[in-house]
């Protein structure tokens, strides 16, 4: 009866740990309607963000987390893996638009930088 009792806090004691929380640095992520941000952290190989599609994708070591579309913000959001997993992204994103003339017309390309974050 003891062993069971031990064997069954310890499983309790597993369930209920959360994996450590990933400080982000500050990264440049290119430009364009996506930010894409090549490994802002260790272990993070990528994190990306749609602002069109408002979903937030991070590889964490080599695995997928995925917001699906339409439920992140430029500030975070959960994100879930294929093995039910999921974690809690924190962003703080930098944006500013260039705008380029060629002839009569202009187009805004839109830059974007991580500033700061963490995940979780």
């Amino acid at each position: 009866m003891k062993k069971l009792l031990l064997a069954l806090s310890l499983l309790l004691c597993i369930g209920t740990t959360r994996a450590a929380t990933i400080a982000l640095n500050d990264t440049p992520c290119g430009s364009g309607i996506t930010a894409i941000c090549s490994n802002p952290a260790p272990g993070i190989t990528s994190l990306s963000y749609s602002s069109s599609f408002r979903r937030l994708v991070v590889v964490i070591d080599g695995m997928t987390y995925d917001s699906g579309l339409y439920q992140a913000t430029p500030q975070g959001g959960s994100v879930y893996a294929a093995d039910g997993s999921s974690r809690v992204v924190e962003t703080v994103f930098a944006t500013w638009t260039t705008y380029v003339r060629s002839g009569r017309s202009t187009a805004a390309v839109q830059h974007w930088e991580l500033k700061a974050g963490s995940v979780q």
